[in-house]
C-alpha cells in the first residue's frame, strides 16, 4: 500500500512564541501539498518545535504559554481529521518537567511518540547540543509500514531495527560542517538500516540563530533522491515509490498529475561551499531578524571599508535596496578614497545614502571637554569621540524613520575589543560579528561574483583595512597580520586550544599569543555590551564567554 502512498516535508519558518500563527501556516502548508498529492494517501512531516517555533528560551516558564501550545496541538488536528496526517513537533509539560515531544495527528486527535528534555531548545543548548545516537524513539504503522521517529541532529549511525522509514524531526541551526554531517549522517543511517530516511529542518531565521532547511529523502542504500531547497520554506512532496526508482532527468510530460508532483526522484543538486552557504545564511539571518523584530528597513554607518560594504551588501540582498540606507561621515581624518569607495557600492546597489560630516560636531566637542581636559594631550579619547558621534547620528536616523541600525564589525576584531562601546559597537544587529575578516572578504568576493560585476569597488579589497580616526591610521598598527590572528582565534574557538601553550605559536609566536589572550579577557566586558551577531560559525564568540577581567587590588 505505501507505494501508492506521497510525503511532504514542511520546511516551515515558524515565530517563536506564537502557536496560532505557526498553526495556520502548517495546515495551509499541509492542505497545499494535499492538493498537489491529487488524492493519494498523505504524510506530512513538520521540524522539532515546528507550532511553538525554535529557539524558546524562557517561554516555556512563563504562565499559559505551554497551555496554548497544546490547545493549538489539539485544534490542528482536529482541522487535519479528514488528512492529511502530519508528524510535528511541540512543547509539553509532563508532571513538573518541559519536553520537545513528537506528535502524529491522526483522526483528530495527537498521539505523542516521543519526548527529549526541552533544554536543548535553548540558545546554549542548539549551539551545544551533540549526537552519540541516544536519540528518543517512537514509532507507528501507516499504510501497512512501519515508521520509526525521533528528532535530530543524527550525527551518528544509529540503529533502528525493524523500520521500512526513519522520519527525522529536526530543528538544526546553521554551521558550515552541519550541512555536510547531516547527509551524512542520513545517509549512513539509511544504509546501515536498508530504510528510508526522510529529515526535515526548520527554514528560517530567529534571533542570533539561522535554520538553513536542507531537508532531504535518501532511499534504503544511502543515496539522497530529494534535497529540499535551502534559505527558504518549501514543501518537498514525492511519493514513496519515488524513493526505490532510478534517478530520472524529470517526470515525462504525458505523467500522471500525482507523478509530476514528485520530484523526488530528479538529480539532486550538490551542496553549497561554505563560502556560498555562509553568505546566503547571513542574508536569510538579516532577513529574518529585521523582519520578525517588526521592523522593514535598517540604517548603516559607510566607511568605505570591506566590512560596512559587505554589511551594505547582505542587508541590501536580504530586505531590498530600497529598505537600506547609508550615511557617509566623513572626519578630517577620513581619505578621499574612503568617500569614493563608499558612494559608488551605495550608487552600485541602488541604496539611499548621505553624506553628514563629523568635523562641526567634532569642534563642538572639543570645545566643551577643552576646560575638563585642559593639559592633557590627544590621545585615544578624541578618537573615540568620532566614533560616538557618528553612532549617535545613526541612531537619530533610526528612531525618525524607523529603520533598524546595523553594526558592521567583525569576529576578529570583536575578539581583540577592537572598537568603540556605544560607538562603532552600537547597534541592534551585527550581521557578521562571527564572521573573521579573511572570511568577511572571501564572502565580499562571493557577492561581486554571485552579481557578476564589481558592486564592491576593487579599492575596498587591496587597501590597507583603517578605522581612519587620526592621520594614516592603519588596524596592522594596533593588531597582528589578519591572515595570523584568524588562524590563532580559530585554533582558540573552533578547536579550544585556550590554555595550549602552543595553540597559538605556530600563527604568532608566543608573545603574540599571550597578547591575544590578554586582550581576549580584557575586552570580555564590551562583548557583553555589544549588538547580538548572526550565529554562522561552531563557536560563536556568545558560547565563548570569558570571565570578567578581575585585577588585584591594591
Amino acid at each position: 500500500m505505501i507505494n501508492d502512498a506521497f510525503f511532504a516535508l514542511l520546511q516551515v519558518n515558524p515565530l517563536t512564541g506564537v502557536p496560532g500563527h505557526n498553526s495556520g501556516l502548517l495546515l495551509r502548508t499541509a492542505h497545499e501539498a494535499a492538493r498537489r498529492a491529487a488524492g493519494h494517501p498523505l504524510l506530512c512531516l513538520a521540524p522539532e518545535l515546528a507550532l511553538s517555533g525554535p529557539v524558546l528560551e524562557t517561554l516555556p516558564g512563563q504562565e499559559g504559554f505551554l497551555s496554548l501550545c497544546r490547545r493549538e496541538l489539539f485544534e490542528l488536528a482536529a482541522e487535519l481529521a479528514n488528512g492529511p496526517e502530519m508528524v510535528l513537533g511541540c512543547p509539553e509539560q509532563i508532571g513538573s518537567a518541559c519536553f520537545s515531544s513528537l506528535f502524529l495527528l491522526k483522526g483528530g486527535k495527537p498521539t505523542r511518540l516521543c519526548t527529549r528534555p526541552l533544554e536543548e531548545s535553548t540558545a546554549y543548548g542548539l549551539a551545544r547540543r551533540s549526537d552519540t545516537g541516544k536519540n528518543p524513539s517512537g514509532s507507528f504503522i501507516w499504510q501497512g509500514a512501519h515508521f520509526t521517529v525521533v528528532p535530530g541532529p543524527l550525527r551518528t549511525a544509529i540503529t533502528v531495527p525493524q523500520t521500512d522509514v526513519l522520519l527525522i524531526a529536526d530543528n538544526e541551526p546553521f554551521e558550515p560542517a552541519r550541512l555536510a554531517a547531516a547527509e551524512r549522517a542520513c545517509s549512513d543511517i539509511a544504509r546501515k538500516n536498508a530504510c528510508k530516511v526522510l529529515r526535515v529542518n526548520t527554514a528560517g531565521g530567529q534571533g542570533s540563530f539561522v535554520f538553513p532547511g536542507g531537508s532531504l529523502a535518501a532511499d534504503a542504500e544511502g543515496g539522497l533522491r530529494l534535497r529540499a531547497g535551502l534559505w527558504r520554506e518549501a514543501a518537498a512532496l514525492a511519493s514513496f515509490a519515488s524513493l526505490d526508482n532510478p534517478v530520472q532527468a524529470a517526470p515525462a510530460a504525458h505523467s500522471s498529475p500525482a507523478a509530476q508532483a514528485a520530484p523526488a526522484a530528479q538529480a539532486v543538486p550538490a551542496a553549497p561551499d561554505s563560502i556560498d552557504a555562509l553568505g546566503h545564511a547571513l542574508i536569510l539571518g538579516i532577513r529574518d531578524f529585521v523582519r520578525k523584530s517588526g521592523f522593514s528597513r535598517v540604517v548603516l554607518g559607510m566607511s568605505g571599508g570591506i566590512d560596512s560594504s559587505l554589511v551594505a551588501c547582505l542587508a541590501a540582498e536580504a530586505l531590498g535596496a530600497e529598505n537600506v540606507t547609508g550615511l557617509l561621515m566623513p572626519s578630517p581624518w577620513s581619505s578621499q578614497g574612503s568617500l569614493d569607495d563608499a558612494s559608488a557600492l551605495a550608487s552600485n546597489l541602488g541604496i539611499a545614502s548621505h553624506v553628514v560630516p563629523i568635523e562641526p560636531l567634532m569642534k563642538s566637542y572639543a570645545e566643551t571637554l577643552a576646560p575638563l581636559f585642559a593639559g592633557r594631550p590627544k590621545d585615544i579619547t578624541e578618537e573615540n569621540i568620532q566614533a560616538r558621534i557618528r553612532a549617535n547620528l545613526l541612531m537619530a536616523c533610526s528612531n525618525k524613520f524607523g529603520s533598524m541600525l546595523l553594526s558592521t564589525g567583525n569576529k576578529s576584531e570583536s575578539a581583540m575589543g577592537y572598537g568603540t562601546l556605544y560607538g562603532d559597537l552600537a547597534g541592534s544587529l551585527a550581521p557578521i560579528a562571527d564572521v573573521y575578516k579573511t572570511d568577511v572578504y572571501r564572502v565580499a568576493a562571493w557577492f561581486n561574483a554571485q552579481k557578476q560585476r564589481e558592486i564592491i569597488p576593487r579599492n575596498v579589497f587591496v587597501k590597507a583595512p583603517s578605522a581612519e580616526l587620526k592621520p594614516g591610521q592603519k588596524d596592522q598598527d594596533s593588531l597582528p597580520p589578519y591572515g595570523m590572528l584568524d588562524d590563532c582565534l580559530r585554533g582558540l574557538f573552533e578547536e579550544g586550544r585556550v590554555f595550549a601553550e602552543t595553540a597559538g605559536s605556530d600563527a604568532l609566536g608566543a608573545a603574540a599569543f599571550a597578547n591575544v589572550l590578554e586582550r581576549l579577557r580584557r575586552s570580555e566586558f564590551k562583548r557583553h555590551q555589544g549588538a547580538p551577531a548572526l550565529f554562522v560559525s561552531s563557536c560563536p564568540l556568545a558560547f565563548f564567554r570569558r570571565p570578567l577581567p578581575a585585577v588585584p587590588i591594591q
